[in-house]
């Protein structure tokens, strides 16, 4: 009985109207459906795409204002150094402090000589010239006052002398490439840690007459990239990640890896090869 009505069905007009009219007209409107939506996705993304090149772009930019400030500061500090103040080491000490105390965006300021590079090393040991830049130099003399901020008290600067000067990218890294460049350039560092800091470097070589006599030079707070991070996060929804030269995280928006109960700062210093954001 079924099959009668089925073959009457299709014989009928209506029939060969579903047939060759309703199922084609369907199939077509649900290519063009199809074929919208994957358009209209692509047009999307598209736009998504290029949406956050531009947003990349500009973090970008305001990342690399804060280095070339940061380091046009150590590079001016180092001028004045050539100019005339090198050798003068208490006017030098307040120098670098009073470079702190209005750069809020930096977090320590500094000189570094090579040893005895002003002649004067011997009487700054055990001397009332010692005693007049505190704890700017080494037992044996040499001119290395650093002055940083507080890890509790952001506000109260302290001052102690630089310290693994040979085996840090800070100085020795600064006096290497002015050694193989032969010309004064400018040098910013891995971030690591220092007094409870991660800290990034900007130093700049001072020269005299050809010669390296030792480094200018002010550091910068992760912390404070960090904050600028989280707040384009806030704004865009976005998460961002701020990597080094040499494929380390600087900071990131997800600082956690994925299950990770640890510390907030896991990725920082991490290469991104070691971390599951490696594919990306």
């Amino acid at each position: 009985m079924s099959k009668k009505i089925s073959f009457k069905l299709f014989n009928s007009l209506s029939g060969r109207m579903l047939l060759f009219g309703v199922i084609p007209a369907g199939a077509i409107l649900t290519a063009i459906v199809l074929f919208t939506t994957w358009t209209m996705f692509r047009s999307v993304r598209h736009h998504s795409e290029i949406s956050l090149k531009k947003l990349t772009s500009e973090v970008a930019a305001e990342i690399e204002r804060g280095n070339t400030r940061a380091v046009l500061t150590a590079q001016v500090m180092a001028w004045a150094q050539v100019g005339g103040m090198f050798g003068h080491r208490e006017e030098s000490s307040e120098y670098a402090r009073l470079v702190l105390e209005n750069s809020p965006e930096f977090t320590g300021a500094y000189f570094g000589y090579e040893p005895n590079a002003d002649g004067e090393d011997s009487a700054y040991v055990d001397s009332n010239k010692a005693k007049a830049v505190g704890a700017a130099f080494t037992t044996e003399g040499r001119y290395i006052p650093y002055w940083f901020r507080g890890h509790s008290d952001n506000q109260k600067l302290k001052l102690e002398p630089l310290v693994d000067m040979e085996t840090s990218l800070y100085y020795n890294g600064c006096k290497q490439l002015f050694e193989k460049m032969g010309e004064s350039t400018p040098l910013i560092t891995e971030p690591y840690v220092y007094e409870g800091k991660m800290i990034v470097e900007q130093t700049y070589p001072i020269v005299i007459d050809g010669e390296f006599k030792g480094i200018a030079g002010v550091d910068r707070a992760l912390s404070d990239i960090f904050t600028f991070l989280q707040s384009i996060k806030d704004q865009e929804n976005v998460d961002v990640f701020l990597l080094s030269r040499s494929g380390k995280f600087v900071a990131s928006t997800t600082e956690m890896f994925e299950g990770d109960e640890e510390g907030e700062f896991k990725l920082r210093t991490k290469r991104i090869v070691d971390t599951p954001y490696k594919d990306l």
